[in-house]
């Protein structure tokens, strides 16, 4: 798990690792960088690294929660205007961090989304105006909901990545209907 607290400095240093991460996943795998390796690229000293990350695994956790929350951010801002397109938006928010999901994906660590989602229940479910369920039906719908958003977007990556945003949500908006009628009584 990741122990970021919320001061700016913890919060750069942070940001710092992520970043690092980031520079250094675009010349060795995913299995062959080391703690060491993260908090030298990051600038970080290697008790900094591990105040505020357990695994390296924590560095992916924490930059899919800031994706997601800014998703969140994104939708908070859009709410009222007429024909928001909610799920394009968030195709566009996670396909422009296609080199993190291609890492998820090959890791099989899609685990990291749905816990991210997880986390962020009270935020979708008061995004989504699901208010008066029971908690485990909370729970029962962010994770139906991530599930299907991670189903697309590890197709997406396998298939390379290429399609854009707006073609993934009509493609997913059809299969999704498709599933209708599995639901009905």
């Amino acid at each position: 798990m990741y122990h970021i607290k919320n001061d700016r400095r913890a919060q750069t240093s942070a940001m710092l690792i992520a970043a690092g991460m980031d520079r250094l996943l675009e010349r060795k795998s995913f299995e062959e960088i080391t703690i060491t390796d993260i908090q030298l690229e990051a600038g970080v000293g290697r008790a900094t690294f591990y105040r505020l990350f357990d695994r390296k695994e924590d560095v992916l956790r924490y930059q899919c929660d800031r994706i997601l929350t800014n998703l969140i951010k994104r939708y908070d801002h859009m709410k009222g205007q007429d024909k928001v397109d909610w799920l394009q938006v968030a195709l566009e928010e996670w396909t422009g961090h296609r080199h993190l999901l291609h890492i998820i994906v090959e890791q099989n660590r899609e685990d990291i989304l749905i816990d991210s989602h997880i986390r962020m229940e009270a935020e979708l479910c008061r995004l989504f105006s699901v208010g008066k369920l029971a908690e485990i039906e909370r729970r029962q719908f962010v994770v139906i909901l991530a599930s299907m958003l991670i189903g697309t977007l590890t197709v997406w990556v396998d298939d390379g990545g290429e399609k854009s945003a707006a073609w993934l949500a009509d493609c997913a908006r059809k299969n999704y209907f498709s599933l209708v009628p599995l639901f009905q009584k």
